[in-house]
């Protein structure tokens, strides 16, 4: 179990170096839902978070990712 722990730790140090660096895709792209401001602070979409709360107000009611899937494509 320690193992695990240590390995989980190891990982996320190297998971928060990397989003520090400038160069980290992941840290550097536009998040679904949100717009990146002039000063480089986020805002919220309300238009792109209206299919956010959908989607986990679907989840919350259980239904299948298929059935989301399905009703985000119409």
């Amino acid at each position: 179990m320690t193992n695990y722990i240590n390995k989980s730790n190891v990982i996320t140090e190297g998971l928060r170096k990397t989003f520090q660096s400038t160069d980290c895709k992941m840290a550097n792209r536009r998040c679904y839902s949100y717009d990146i401001l002039p000063n480089g602070n986020l805002t919220v979409n309300q238009t792109e978070a209206e299919v956010v709360r959908w989607i986990f107000k679907r989840y919350l009611a259980r239904d299948s990712f298929g059935k989301i899937a399905a009703g985000l494509e119409k």
